[in-house]
Order: C-alpha cells, then sequence, then structure tokens
C-alpha cells in the first residue's frame, strides 16, 4: 500500500522544511507533495526531495487547501497524511505504519507518540497519550498527536475529507469522524517530532482553537451526551486554555536558557 505526505509550506523557515523532507525520506517510501504559495518559484531547492508540486489556492481555510491536496495524490496511493514543515517524522515510522496496514485491511488510521523538540532539535518532552485519548477527546481535551499519524485513502474520501469550515481543530475533526470507517490503532512508538520555537508560542490562536475544539464534540455527540457537553465543554475549554498558558511559560524559560 503506497504511502503519500503533504507538506505545506509558506517557504518562510528554509532550513526546518529542509529537515523535514530529508526526514520523510527516512521515514520511508512516499510520495511527497509540497503545498505552497508561488511553488513553481519557490521550490527549486527541495525539488529533489519531492514528487509533486502544488500551488496553494489563494482563498480558503487551511483545512480546505490541505483537503484539496490530500485528494490530489496519483490515485495508486492508498494511505495518506500531512505534516507540518517544520516538524519530523522519525527514521523508519513509515515503514511501520505501512506494515501494519498490510496486516490488517480494517485499520483506517494508526497514531502513536510524538517527541516535543526546541527550535534547535532538542528534545524538551513527549506525548504517549495511549489508545485511551480519542475516548477521552470526546468529553475532554484531544491529544492524540496528529504529526506522525497515517490514514486510508478510503476512509479519508468517505467522510468527504476535512471539515473545510475548521480552521485550527480539523485533526481532532478527522480523528472522531475516521472510526466510524473501520479499526483505529495506536503504536506505542514515537513517530514524529513537533517543534516548539519562539513562533510556536503564541497565544493569538488559542481561545478559537479550544472553542473549535467544543464545537467538534458537539458535532459527533449522541443527543443525551450533547446535554451532558454543554455542561463540560466550558470547563474543559478554561482547562485547556490554562493549560497551554503553562506549557508556553515553561517552554519560554526552557528556550531562554
Amino acid at each position: 500500500k503506497k504511502i503519500g505526505v503533504v507538506v505545506p509550506t509558506l517557504f518562510t523557515r528554509p532550513d526546518y522544511l529542509e529537515q523535514c523532507l530529508k526526514s520523510i525520506h527516512a521515514a520511508g517510501e512516499a510520495h511527497v507533495i509540497l503545498m505552497g504559495p508561488d511553488v513553481d518559484k519557490n521550490a527549486n531547492p527541495y525539488k529533489h526531495l519531492v514528487n509533486q508540486l502544488f500551488e496553494e489556492p489563494k482563498e480558503g481555510t487551511l483545512s480546505s487547501k490541505l483537503s484539496f491536496a490530500l485528494s490530489s495524490f496519483p490515485r495508486e496511493i492508498e494511505l495518506i497524511t500531512w505534516i507540518g514543515d517544520d516538524d519530523l517524522l522519525a527514521q523508519g515510522s513509515l515503514q511501520s505504519l505501512q506494515n501494519e496496514f498490510e496486516n490488517d485491511d480494517e485499520l483506517v488510521l494508526i497514531y502513536g507518540a510524538c517527541d516535543y523538540i526546541d527550535s534547535a532539535g532538542s528534545k524538551i518532552g513527549e506525548n504517549r497519550s495511549g489508545s485511551w485519548a480519542l475516548g477521552l477527546a470526546k468529553i475532554g481535551p484531544f491529544l492524540a498527536p496528529q504529526p506522525g499519524s497515517l490514514f486510508s485513502r478510503k476512509a479519508f474520501e468517505a467522510i468527504n475529507g476535512l471539515d473545510e469550515k475548521l480552521k485550527l481543530a480539523f485533526d481532532f475533526d478527522l480523528f472522531v469522524s475516521l472510526p466510524k470507517q473501520g479499526k483505529v490503532k495506536y503504536l506505542d512508538k514515537t513517530l514524529a517530532s513537533f517543534r516548539w520555537h519562539e513562533e510556536s508560542l503564541s497565544v493569538d490562536q488559542r481561545k478559537e482553537s479550544v472553542r473549535e475544539a467544543s464545537v467538534v464534540r458537539r458535532k459527533h455527540a449522541s443527543p443525551s451526551l450533547k446535554k451532558f457537553l454543554w455542561l463540560t465543554n466550558p470547563l474543559v475549554e478554561v482547562a485547556t486554555y490554562a493549560a497551554g498558558v503553562a506549557v508556553n511559560h515553561r517552554l519560554r524559560r526552557t528556550l531562554s536558557k
């Protein structure tokens, strides 16, 4: 089963982008789409590391642009994902995920552990949320890491791709939509690294992120659970926002040392 990876970028972090693309090649065999503005001109230094260039649409949310790119792979690509241009895939991770899909045709999504790294690439934390993460997300915070995950293209198309109305929580929505199409598996293995750096510490969009997460919970909840969420969602939003502020303060101290 062939793999496709979309890398969205604005070409503003060339060193990180090159590291990201090289990590994909070290992770396994994949068809790589590089998506960005003026991509034919800006992608020259990276053309040897990608298979396909995709001009980023000028209009629409990131989720709509990503959904379009994820639907643009050659038809033989059966397993798909995306990764941020400053994040990294772990060595051999795509090969490990490919093997899991080869051994179980009912799988539609696999995710695993994810390291947090600083701007220099040093490890500063990790996310080992486990198989319980998606169950918790129905009433609490969404902790399953998207970096390093891989999902079935057939299942992705069956749910009509990413929810293009969401600006930030579309990965959350994807992770709770795909289980309706088949099996989900947590792989107890570090599959990727998510980079925290100075540009990642902005709080401007955090409130919108936790608000959208509440929208996703209500969207997928049963009628009885929706009544419960009217009480719990505000508490989860406050707790999630506070946790994000605490993490950012700690990371700022780490980055300043």
